[in-house]
């Protein structure tokens, strides 16, 4: 009969599909599942099932959240989706409940992967808003895609203030040029430059950096992207020459002492053998 060819042609589709499809009864039995199904609940064929009992066959579920949905669904009449994290199996699932007068019809998907990446976007998005190093991210062409909080506390920039711009607006105006040869230099020929470079705050001010610059390299055609990580050193600088000035000058007198003479002597005297 028709009906039955019908029956047949998506029970074909169903076959093809890459969900796990079921069918439950008022009891709670199986009525109908296909190999994909049969595959995900670790059984070699939907015969292993048919007619026996879903909380029997997997006891371990009673009390996972699936089952009160499931139940719901029952009571409610009404289709519920949600995602489901199975801890006997450690594995995510997303679960489409259909429920009819005759019981409810289950599609399955395991998202384990995908579930693990958003997981890892989670944690990249946590570790670049609060890591206390500023993050910048631009285009190809040096203009500002996004940045982070630390980057507003070390330039005193808002986001908005500097998004859309070019990355020049933190540097000097009459910068090194030489400089900026030698670092474009490196990210085209290594893809990455890390050293120290003078920043410009939004007061005017000049401070140090200690600054790194990656290429993201591109995916599916996309534009590259280049990530910029720096650290305001003003105080390790500060206190670095202070040690220098404490280590070579008489605390007392302020007169450079015997360390610095010593070490201004032996270079003059490389310099003196060099040119003979």
């Amino acid at each position: 009969s028709k009906h039955k060819r019908t029956q047949q042609l998506l029970r074909g589709v169903f076959e093809r599909v890459n969900d796990g499809i079921v069918s439950l009864d008022n009891n709670w039995c199986y009525e109908y599942l296909n190999q994909r199904a049969a595959v995900m609940l670790n059984r070699e064929s939907p015969l292993d099932l048919l007619g026996k009992n879903i909380w029997e066959e997997f006891p371990e579920g009673i009390g996972q959240p699936f089952y009160d949905i499931y139940y719901k669904a029952m009571r409610s009449q009404q289709s519920i989706t949600f995602e489901q994290h199975y801890e006997p199996w450690n594995l995510w699932f997303e679960n489409r409940v259909y429920p009819s007068k005759d019981g409810l019809t289950i599609y399955f998907t395991e998202i384990t992967q995908r579930k693990q990446q958003e997981e890892k976007l989670q944690e990249s998005a946590a570790l670049f808003e609060n890591t206390l190093d500023a993050v910048v991210i631009t285009d190809e062409h040096g203009v500002i895609l996004n940045t982070n909080q630390a980057f507003t506390t070390i330039t005193g920039f808002k986001d908005k203030e500097v998004l859309g711009k070019n990355a020049a607006v933190l540097s000097l105006p009459q910068g090194n040029s030489n400089e900026y040869k030698r670092i474009l230099r490196s990210l085209i020929n290594q893809g990455n430059w890390q050293g120290e470079h003078l920043n410009l705050h939004k007061n005017g001010n000049e401070y140090p950096v200690r600054l790194s610059i990656s290429r993201i390299n591109n995916k599916c055609g996309k534009r590259e992207r280049y990530l910029a990580v720096f650290a305001d050193i003003s105080e390790f600088k500060e206190n670095k020459a202070e040690l220098e000035k404490l280590a070579h000058y008489d605390l007392l007198t302020q007169l450079p002492n015997r360390l610095l003479f010593f070490l201004r002597a032996e270079h003059a005297i490389t310099v003196a053998r060099r040119d003979n």
